[in-house]
Formats: structure tokens, sequence, C-alpha cells
């Protein structure tokens, strides 16, 4: 997030020294004996485009932060994703030594170190950027699922510390490389699906890469053992959320990313077709016995299916009603914020 950034503002506040005009003539009678006095019309000197596009990120900045301000809900983000972003650098890099990288993709493993490390922005990183990252996830078999996992944590980190991320994710829209990979996490490894959830959770940190991930334009994609298939990111986002919530072993981030999803401000009519989908899976989130669902994740579930029943009002509050567990059956069970949401739920449900 752009306020964990140290970001660099000293050559915003940069002062362009400008020679003066010598003076052409000095007046006879001048009445400092032949010394100008100062100028009180003076124009400024003119801005260096340095100025002013620091000037114009700035602002752009400024503007970011009132929008979040305006969210309704903050969303749940893992900033620990790694101890230090060297460190993953370093790993990724090691594990992708046994590999052959042609001279493009060792600069885009270049061009990723200084944006991770350094004050550039996106620009820094090349066209054949997210074609490395593609090898990296999807084309390479020989690469293995450590690299894959430095990679989704890389940019889960990523996703949370730079404000212009969006402008790499709508480098994507013609190949979907990175939902594309995420639309078969029924079939990664238990460390890759952690990657691609802390992934898709994170990216509901910034309006802008929130707004992707619930797109609705449809494309095709191919699946392991589905074939061409239509789809659209809120459909992958839905899918990777489920299968969070419902694993056990990714539970704390599936119960945060679901939050994420259903607290995000949306039009109804968008959120419509999945719903009742998401509604289900906290629903059976919810009823787990074994092990029993902590605290301060089944207050993540309600607040969703609270959302949820929101926003589909003629669909979810019957489905709780036919599917259970009803409410009130958790209620005086977990704590009092979460009996406070069970109420709002059970006064949908009438």
């Amino acid at each position: 997030m752009g306020d964990n950034l140290e970001t660099d503002t000293s050559n915003n506040n940069a002062v362009v020294s400008a020679k003066p005009e010598k003076e052409k003539k000095k007046k006879k009678n001048n009445p400092n004996n032949g010394v100008p006095g100062p100028s009180t019309n003076q124009a400024p000197p003119p801005q260096t485009a340095r100025e002013m596009v620091a000037e114009m990120e700035e602002e752009e900045k400024r503007e970011i932060e009132e929008k979040k301000k305006q969210r309704r809900e903050p969303p749940i983000v893992f900033r620990d994703v790694c101890n230090t972003p060297e460190e993953l650098l370093d790993n990724l890099e090691q594990s992708l030594g046994c590999i052959e990288l042609n001279e493009e993709e060792m600069r885009c493993l270049k061009e990723l170190r200084e944006y991770c490390l350094g004050d550039e922005g996106s620009w820094v990183l090349s066209d054949d950027f997210l074609g490395f990252i593609g090898r990296i996830l999807l084309t390479d078999s020989s690469i293995n699922d450590d690299s894959r996992v430095y990679c989704l944590k890389l940019l889960a980190w990523i996703a949370v510390t730079k404000d212009d991320v969006i402008l790499v994710l709508h480098q994507d829209r013609r190949d979907h490389i990175i939902m594309r990979y995420a639309n078969n996490i029924d079939q990664l490894s238990i460390g890759c699906q952690e990657g691609v959830a802390l992934l898709l959770c994170n990216l509901f940190e910034n309006l802008s890469t929130s707004e992707w991930l619930l797109y609705i334009s449809e494309w095709e994609t191919v699946g392991v053992n589905s074939g061409v298939s239509v789809t659209s990111n809120i459909r992958v986002t839905t899918k990777v959320a489920v299968h969070a919530l419902l694993c056990k072993e990714l539970r704390d981030v599936g119960s945060a990313l679901v939050y994420n999803m259903v607290a995000k401000e949306v039009k109804t009519a968008v959120f419509d077709d999945v719903a009742v989908e998401v509604s289900m899976a906290i629903l059976q989130f919810l009823s787990e016995k074994n092990p029993p669902v902590p605290e301060p994740l089944c207050w993540r579930g309600l607040k969703a299916l609270l959302r949820c029943c929101q926003l589909a009002r003629g669909e979810v509050p019957n489905l709780i009603k036919m599917v259970g567990p009803s409410p009130s059956e958790l209620k005086g069970n977990l704590s009092p914020r979460c009996d406070e949401i069970i109420d709002s739920i059970i006064t949908l449900m009438k």
C-alpha cells in the first residue's frame, strides 16, 4: 500500500535556479546607487519535466487516498507474506538457477528487482515481463513449484506496496496470465494455492485492483480437464475465494478473500451471479466442527454472509433458511460482535 512506501520526495521540492538577466542599463538616477532593487513581478522559473511528473504523481496519490477513505469497509490483507522482498527475490533467482533463461528474461528479473526495491514505478517493467511470469506459472513444466510460490508471494507483496500495480494488470488483458493460472487453483499444489489466494486477497488493497478482480467481461480459457470454456475475472475470483474458504489449510486467507470480495462496494447486478455460490460456501464454512472455525474467521464469514443478504435479498435469506445452519444456532457461542451480525441476518430473514 502507498502508506508503506518510503518515497523520495526530495526532487519534488527541488528549486530550479535561473540565472538573472543582466541589466542592460543602469539608470543614472537610480535611488539604490546603481544597484537594481528587488523585482516584484518576476515570473517563477519554469517547471522541469521531472517536477511536472512528480507533481502529477503526488496529485494522483492524493486522489487515490481520497477514494480509499470513501470505502465502507477496509480490506483484510496480508503484509507478512515475506520477511523481506530481497529474500523473496533472492529465493526466486536461486530457484531458477538451473533453468536456461534468455537475455530478455534475465532483464525481466533485473527489472523486477528494481521495481520492488527501488523508487521506480511499474514503467520500469518491460513488455516482456508478463510473458516471463507466464513462463514461470503456466508454460514451462520444468520450473518447479518453489519458483511459482516465490513468484506468487512476490506479486502478493507488490499488491500491497505498489499503488501502480494496476498498470501491470492492464497489460494482462489479452493473455489473462494471472487469472488463467488462478482458474486452475484446484489442480495446484497447496503452496501454489496459498500463493494464488494471497495474491488475489492482497489485490483488494487498492481500489483499482479490487475493481479489476471483479470485472465481468468474459474471456476464453483452457482448463486442465475441461477444455475451452468462457469465464471472467469475477468468476475466477469467486472460484479461488470459495476453494480457499473450504480448504482447511487456507481458511485464514480464504475467509479474508471472501470478506474482501463482498465488502467491496459493487452494483447488485454485478454480484447477483455469485452471491448464492459464495453464501453456500460460507454456510458450509460456518458449520465446520473438525476443527471448529476460530472466532475471527467466523466474524469474517458472518460479515460476508450479511453483505450477501443485503446484495441478494430475494435469494440469500431464503437459502439460509433452507440450507442452514440457522444463525440462531450460532448466537451466544462466538462473541458479542458476532451476535450483533447474527441479529442483523435474522432480521433480513424475516
